[in-house]
């Protein structure tokens, strides 16, 4: 995997940027963004505890937080 994600950052590198080739710069970028979130969720998979990911896990409710907002 190492293989590929170096590979494709050395495609992007010598890839001139302009208009005609963004759609294939973002497309390589989507392509390392996806490898490496697989890399984090093996990772985390294999820990027993709470992995170092980058989702935010939501708390309460707007209602709660509306009603605690008004009593003030």
């Amino acid at each position: 995997m190492t293989n590929f994600t170096a590979h494709t950052e050395a495609e992007m590198a010598r890839t001139q940027k302009n208009k005609a080739t963004m759609g294939h710069l973002c497309a390589l970028k989507a392509r390392l963004a996806s490898l490496k979130r697989t890399v984090v969720e093996q990772q985390t998979k294999k820990s027993t505890g709470p992995g170092d990911g980058f989702d935010v896990r939501a708390t309460g409710t707007l209602q709660h937080t509306a009603k605690k907002y008004n009593q003030l």
